[in-house]
């Protein structure tokens, strides 16, 4: 059973999780804890963020822009999956460490499929 605090703390991480970008893409991040991995969304696009050696990544800063060039999700996560509702289409992804290191990867999402991307970074 989970304490009334810690009940508090996991509703106010999912709270901070969600953000409403460009074109109402609704972004979840998060999965650091068990807990807020129980949050995470049943279906739909995720990425993925880890390094060589295995271990997952927070703290990346993403931005997607669609076939057009427009931006349509700029964020930075705070756990190593990033959920995305986005349209079908085809879209620039772009993931940055704190410490420069960049991948990029250009996808696409079929927004009726359940669909996962990963971005390696340069083990540490």
């Amino acid at each position: 059973m989970t304490s009334p605090s810690k009940s508090i703390a996991i509703a106010v991480l999912s709270l901070l999780s969600y953000a409403i970008v460009a074109q109402d893409a609704v972004v979840w991040h998060g999965g650091i804890s068990e807990e807020e991995r129980a949050l995470a969304p049943d279906a739909g696009t995720r990425l993925v963020f880890f390094v060589s050696a295995g271990s997952f990544l927070s703290d990346i800063a993403v931005n997607i822009t669609n076939s057009s060039g427009q931006e349509v999700v700029n964020v930075t996560t705070n756990g190593p999956w990033l959920y995305l509702n986005l349209p079908s289409g085809t879209y620039d992804v772009r993931a940055q460490r704190r410490n420069g290191d960049v991948q990029s990867l250009k996808v696409d999402i079929d927004e009726n499929a359940d669909q996962e991307f990963a971005f390696m970074f340069p083990g540490d």
